[in-house]
């Protein structure tokens, strides 16, 4: 292989890389407060504080004993942190909690008592 075809290749590989990150972003900080909070789960991951982070979870059990629960939290970079739940959720706010991923955006409110009153999950490239 000639010179001008190693370089051509080169150049190639290197425009493929730089393409691979190309596309709209966003990364903003975490938001929280008592009244719920807002972020992306990946902004919160590379945060340059040990502070902030966002998720959701649902909790499902086999016997009737034992309540279905979804919980979400977040914390902020002043450390100001928020937490809910909802006991036997329905089944919508059970697969909002079940669609949190890496790529999630996530924003939930929470009421007087600490129960979720809204869950909202967003899932999309802009995030990663």
């Amino acid at each position: 292989m000639n010179k001008l075809a190693i370089i051509g290749l080169s150049i190639a590989a290197a425009l493929a890389v730089q393409s691979a990150d190309a596309g709209s972003h966003y990364s903003g900080s975490i938001t929280a407060s008592r009244y719920g909070a807002y972020g992306q789960v990946r902004a919160a991951r590379q945060s340059a504080d040990d502070k902030q982070f966002i998720g959701c979870a649902a909790y499902g059990a086999t016997s009737s004993s034992a309540p279905t629960y979804v919980a979400c939290s977040a914390s902020d970079a002043s450390g100001t942190a928020v937490y809910c739940a909802t006991y036997n959720p329905s089944y919508y706010v059970w697969q909002s909690a079940m669609a949190v991923n890496e790529a999630s955006s996530i924003i939930f409110n929470v009421d007087a008592n600490y129960n979720c009153t809204y869950i909202y999950v967003s899932n999309n490239s802009t995030n990663l």
